[in-house]
């Protein structure tokens, strides 16, 4: 079978969050996800459930070419009655850097690509949220 890429780029227009699932305790509400050299990433499989999502939409909305049918083939179903999941024929991988900016950040500077924020509110007199 032939695999094709499809190369594309995605923009932030406003803070963004691609958690680990990990609590960052007192400090933020989820830990933002990182590759092993400290660089944060859009997971292979928060892409797929966008996509997902979004291909629902278009069926809601009854855009032609999208039907059921074609995202159970592209993205993939489970079947509650046979209690299985089918693959789909797209693959998700993460979404990183390209290398070229990878390698234009400095290891120190890395760490400006992504802030904490804390979505919880403590009164800073009494302490209550």
């Amino acid at each position: 079978m032939v695999q094709e890429k499809i190369k594309y780029t995605i923009n932030f227009l406003t803070d963004w969050h691609a958690g680990s699932g990990l609590s960052g305790g007192a400090e933020a509400d989820a830990v933002v996800i990182k590759d092993r050299e400290g660089f944060p990433y859009v997971p292979g499989k928060t892409l797929k459930g966008l996509f997902v999502d979004a291909f629902c939409d278009f069926i809601a909305l009854g855009i032609d070419g999208f039907t059921q049918e074609k995202k159970n083939e592209l993205l993939g179903y489970y079947d509650p009655v046979l209690k299985r999941s089918f693959q789909g024929k797209l693959f998700f991988s993460n979404a990183e850097l390209p290398q070229v900016e990878r390698d234009a950040i400095d290891a120190r500077h890395k760490y400006f690509l992504f802030r904490t924020i804390s979505s919880t509110a403590i009164d800073s007199e009494s302490g209550d949220c």
